[in-house]
């Protein structure tokens, strides 16, 4: 019993080192993993502005599984994301794509548009608000107040 605990525990870590290595070329690359905030943000002020919104509930994130994916002036920016992108393109396509002509989108872990947002209308209290209503996340909950 003890070996196959352990030869499962070695085979768990190996797949989760391998994935944190893995470049990603599709937004479907981080469903079940992550939940995302992915935008179209044309102003550098603006960008700013949100990574320091960003880093300022670093805590509240990570808790969340969140992960910021826009698309800036000077090329695709991440923040959260362990891996790194293998091809701006194809992402900043599906971004665009799922914004629907938006600024801001919240993805949920099963990789679907929750909200979309303008940039003024988006406010990370109320997202936060709206994720942790989520079945996964009250599950998420539940299971570590046991």
């Amino acid at each position: 019993m003890r070996i196959k605990q352990t030869v499962l525990f070695l085979f768990l870590f190996a797949h989760l080192t391998a994935m944190a290595d893995e470049a990603i070329d599709s937004l479907n690359d981080l469903r079940w993993e992550y939940r995302l905030i992915i935008g179209n943000i044309g102003d550098n002020d603006d960008v700013s502005k949100f990574q320091k919104q960003w880093q300022s509930k670093q805590g509240e994130l990570v808790d969340r599984k969140l992960v910021l994916i826009l698309i800036a002036p000077d090329g695709l920016q991440t923040m959260g994301l362990k891996q790194s992108i293998e091809t701006d393109d194809g992402i900043r396509d599906e971004i665009i794509q799922k914004l629907k002509g938006k600024q801001v989108a919240l993805i949920g872990l099963d990789g679907g548009v929750k909200s979309r947002y303008g940039l003024k209308d988006f406010y990370f209290a109320s997202v936060f608000g709206q994720i942790d209503q989520m079945p996964m996340r009250v599950n998420e909950l539940r299971s570590r107040s046991k």
